[in-house]
């Protein structure tokens, strides 16, 4: 959701500009070097801006990742804060009544034409606590217990493999992110780079004719430029990752992380 705002932000901060340079159509090699010349200085600037913020949103990300599956993985039911302090007993009530394996229907084993025995306990839970202590069945502590043995280990896990390590990012976060890049570039080409005369646009780059220019555009905007943009996101995120592990928190994590991210967001870009 961060990267979609900020990326919303640089769209519409980027809407209106009007491509000044003109490309050298006389031979390949010197349109590829124009090309060179004209647009990386500009994807090299947009890169080191955009650096910094994309950097902090990669650190927070796994820091607040890192946090919620330690906590997890330290959690006791006893120690959790509660916003009002009367409701940790109600909590931790149901808790016990959902774990307490002396409150589940007793096994039936249907012989004949004996009727079903009802789905309810024995005994009433209220004689169950009297006479707890004579049996097998766990105290409240250890209910508790258990229920903490659970987010520690097979609720951890399924949340750890449902949403992936600190450093992972599902493909469908990072298409949802890419859009406002995707219909800023739509934008751009279908505004014939700024200028009212979709020609000249269609000159300066080197097609034959506004059709080829827009369908041109339609394949960088629509297919080649999501692809790089949505791999920024796993390569942003695992350098983020790496400068955060390398130095602790200060100058040089930010310097460090800032530097790698601009080379990641050039390189893709």
């Amino acid at each position: 959701l961060s990267s979609f705002t900020f990326f919303t932000l640089m769209c519409f901060l980027s809407v209106g500009g009007t491509q000044s340079y003109q490309l050298d159509l006389d031979s390949t090699l010197s349109f590829m070097v124009s090309y060179m010349m004209n647009d990386v200085p500009v994807d090299v600037v947009s890169a080191g801006i955009c650096a910094l913020p994309c950097f902090w949103l990669g650190v927070r990300k796994v820091q607040k990742h890192e946090l919620m599956l330690n906590q997890m993985k330290h959690f006791d039911i006893r120690s959790t804060e509660c916003t009002v302090e009367s409701d940790r007993i109600v909590i931790q009530e149901q808790i016990v009544n959902l774990f307490d394996e002396a409150l589940e229907p007793p096994v039936q084993v249907p012989f004949g034409t004996v009727p079903d025995m009802p789905d309810a306990p024995l005994v009433s839970p209220e004689v169950l606590w009297d006479i707890r202590d004579i049996t097998s069945y766990p105290t409240r502590d250890e209910i508790l217990d258990h229920f903490n043995a659970y987010v520690r280990g097979p609720l951890r896990e399924s949340v750890e493999a449902s949403i992936g390590k600190e450093d992972f990012l599902p493909l469908n976060s990072c298409i949802a992110a890419v859009l406002p890049l995707v219909l800023g570039g739509f934008t751009v080409a279908l505004g014939c780079d700024g200028r009212a005369d979709c020609e000249l646009s269609a000159s300066n780059w080197g097609y034959a004719s506004v059709t080829e220019y827009m369908l041109g555009n339609a394949f960088i905007n629509g297919i080649q430029g999501p692809v790089f943009w949505i791999l920024t996101f796993p390569l942003g995120l695992r350098t983020s990752c790496l400068a955060a592990r390398a130095f602790s928190s200060g100058i040089w994590q930010t310097l460090a992380g800032a530097s790698m991210t601009a080379v990641v967001l050039t390189a893709c870009s």
